[in-house]
């Protein structure tokens, strides 16, 4: 049975302990960097130990070694000993959101990394600050990658899942209906009992008698569409916008767009100039358009390393409605963009 939860908690446990025990903190993020590839590995094992499984559909033949295999050893050794546990104990999206939050307050503040470094430099893992510092922001950005995209790695494990089952029953019915024995004589016998002329051969050789039964589609019977004259068309009702509703999709957002990933985001589509315009940016998917939104929000918080300046009214970029306004590195001048161009009052109400 493998402890898929653990490398997590592990992870969670050494990072919050470090957030109070500073000394500690170039453990800590070797601790969740090595706990963290360990679940990466672990799962790759567990798709391709039902991958396994699968391969081995395709040349069985005997249906007991099937049943076998599916019920004694992938349902009682793989199934209820690791996949089971892994959807039901919800520690990766339990402590998911913390260790990101950690990282991503770390990867911000100089001050940590810097201590980092320099534990590193004394224990000698480091042979220069430089070396400290790149390999320092490497494990950290290796870590929240994996945890912002862990559940497709747990998405190919359920596809993959499925996909046998659903070959394994398959092929247990395909040599279940292919059996030429007494039984598999009986089935098809009883499967073509509607026409005559088996029927009339079935009569001579057996005392049997003809049943019928009702089911769900005996009854059926098509509608036919009739258009009504005289009645009023109902207006359409008004949907009511719900706040909490609002709050929630909000909320479940940052969960997965963390604010270190709108930054890239938005400092890498300014370029080396330091500010855009809604005119200048380009939708390529349904994510840049979701990050340049969160980007509008998150440009009004303090700690962001840009900020935003709406206009009046919208901007049509690649079938995409965008409010208009100014993404601006802090610390960089205002750059001249011609009479008139982005001039307007400031209007954060921009429909999307």
């Amino acid at each position: 049975m493998r402890e898929y939860n653990s490398y997590v908690y592990a992870s969670y446990a050494a990072l919050k302990n470090a957030r109070e025990n500073p000394d500690f903190q170039l453990q800590a993020l070797l601790s969740a960097h090595q706990n963290t590839e360990k679940l990466v590995d672990e799962l790759k094992s567990l798709f391709n130990g039902i991958k396994r499984y699968y391969q081995r559909l395709a040349g069985q033949q005997d249906i007991n070694i099937l049943l076998r295999e599916h019920l004694d050893q992938y349902k009682e050794k793989l199934f209820d000993q690791i996949y089971y546990p892994l959807k039901t104990i919800d520690s990766v999206p339990r402590f998911k959101g913390e260790i990101l939050r950690i990282l991503n307050a770390w990867s911000m503040d100089r001050e940590v990394m810097d201590r980092i470094v320099g534990q590193g430099i004394r224990r000698r893992l480091f042979s220069s600050e430089e070396q400290g510092r790149e390999e320092s922001y490497a494990m950290l950005n290796a870590v929240i990658n994996t945890y912002e995209n862990i559940e497709e790695l747990i998405a190919g494990v359920d596809a993959k899942h499925n996909e046998y089952v659903n070959a394994s029953i398959d092929r247990i019915r395909y040599i279940v209906n292919a059996d030429r024995s007494a039984r598999g004589n009986l089935v098809d016998l009883l499967k073509n009992a509607g026409r005559e002329d088996i029927l009339n051969e079935m009569r001579g050789k057996f005392l049997l008698s003809r049943h019928s039964f009702l089911d769900s589609q005996s009854l059926y019977r098509r509608i036919k569409g009739e258009r009504r004259e005289g009645e009023k068309a109902k207006p359409l009702e008004r949907r009511v916008e719900s706040p909490a509703a609002v709050d929630g999709f909000l909320t479940e957002l940052r969960r997965q767009y963390s604010d270190a990933k709108i930054d890239r985001y938005i400092l890498s589509i300014m370029g080396e100039r330091g500010e855009l315009y809604s005119e200048e940016a380009s939708i390529r998917s349904p994510e840049d358009f979701i990050l340049f939104l969160l980007g509008t929000l998150r440009g009004g918080e303090r700690r962001a390393p840009f900020s935003v300046e709406f206009f009046q009214g919208n901007v049509e970029r690649n079938d995409c409605s965008l409010p208009r306004l100014c993404f601006r590195e802090k610390g960089r001048k205002r750059a001249d963009r011609g009479e008139g161009e982005g001039e307007g009052e400031g209007n954060a109400g921009g429909a999307v």
